[in-house]
C-alpha cells in the first residue's frame, strides 16, 4: 500500500494510477482512486507499464564470443579455487542458530520502481549499442559477391542494356551453378517506381522449357546497383540471363516486350 497520502491530490492520483499499473491496488486504495478508475489517465498508465514488459520480454541473450567466454571462465576457476583453500584452513566453528521472525519486505513505491525501470532500460540500450561491436557483421552484398568471384567454377558475364528501355546500361552478372546463388551488377540503369513498374530477372536454361524467374528488384538510385539473384527453380545450365520491366510484384511467364537488359553466355 501506498505511504504517500499527504501528497498534493494530482500527484497521488498519478501514485494510484502507476501504482495500479505495476503492482495493483487494495480495495482501499481502489476507493480512493475513485473516479479515475476507468479514466484515460488510467489506461495509459496500463499500456506503458505492458508495452515495458513485452520490450524486456522480446529481448533475446546474444551469445558470448569465446575470448569473453574464455576470460569469464578463467576468473570463476581462479574464484573458486581460493574459497576452497580460503575454507579448508579455516577453523570450524559450532553454528550459532538465531531464529529471528523475517520483517516483511515493504512494496517499494511505484515512483521508485519506474525509476528504477529507467535506470535499467538506459544500460540494456548501452549494453545493445556496445555489443554488436564485439561480434562478426554479416557480410555485405558487395563483399558476398567478391567472396563469391574467388571461387572456382564460377560465371560472369556482361550485361548491356538495350536502347528502348535502359539506353547506356552497363554491369555483368556472377552467377554458381553449384552453389545456385549469384548477383546482378547494373551500372547506369534507369531509377523505376515500384508502384508502376519493376525490373525482373530471367535466367534461360537448356533443361528448362521456360526461362527461371530470377527475382524482382528496383533501381532506387542512380550508378552502381547490386543485386542477389532468387531463381525460384534449379538452373542446370543457363545460356542467357535477360532482365525486363514488368508490373509491380513481376509476372510467372514474361511475354517479352520490354527486355530491358540481356547478358548471355557465350
Amino acid at each position: 500500500m501506498s505511504n504517500s497520502r499527504n501528497l498534493p491530490l494530482s500527484e497521488r492520483m498519478d501514485e494510484l494510477l502507476l501504482e495500479r499499473a505495476l503492482f495493483g491496488l487494495s480495495d482501499a486504495e481502489e476507493n480512493e482512486l475513485g473516479e479515475q478508475r476507468e479514466s484515460n489517465t488510467a489506461r495509459d498508465y496500463e499500456l506503458a507499464a505492458a508495452s515495458v514488459a513485452l520490450a524486456l520480454a522480446a529481448e533475446r541473450p546474444q551469445p558470448l564470443n569465446d575470448a569473453l567466454r574464455a576470460k569469464l571462465e578463467a576468473g570463476a576457476k581462479a574464484y573458486y579455487a581460493a574459497a576452497a583453500t580460503a575454507s579448508a584452513a579455516a577453523p570450524r566453528a559450532a553454528p550459532k542458530l538465531k531464529l529471528v521472525p523475517p520483517e516483511p519486505a515493504p512494496r517499494p513505491s511505484a515512483f521508485s520502481y519506474a525509476g528504477w525501470v529507467a535506470a535499467a532500460a538506459a544500460a540494456a540500450l548501452a549494453v545493445i549499442a556496445w555489443w554488436p561491436e564485439s561480434q562478426p557483421l554479416a557480410p555485405t552484398v558487395g563483399q558476398a559477391r567478391a567472396e563469391l568471384l574467388a571461387r572456382a567454377n564460377v560465371t560472369k558475364v556482361e550485361a548491356k542494356g538495350q536502347e528502348q528501355f535502359a539506353p547506356g546500361t552497363s554491369g555483368d552478372i556472377v552467377w554458381s551453378n553449384s552453389e545456385q546463388t549469384g548477383f546482378i551488377r547494373l551500372v547506369g540503369a534507369p531509377v523505376n517506381d515500384p508502384k508502376v513498374q519493376q525490373y525482373q530477372l530471367w535466367i534461360f536454361d537448356e533443361a528448362q522449357e521456360h526461362p527461371v524467374d530470377g527475382g524482382v528488384f528496383d533501381v532506387n538510385s542512380a550508378g552502381e546497383v547490386l543485386i542477389p539473384i532468387d531463381a525460384k527453380l534449379r538452373v542446370t545450365k543457363p545460356t542467357l540471363f535477360a532482365i525486363t520491366l514488368e508490373k509491380p510484384g513481376g509476372v510467372v511467364v514474361s511475354d517479352r516486350q520490354r527486355i530491358a537488359i540481356v547478358a548471355p553466355i557465350s
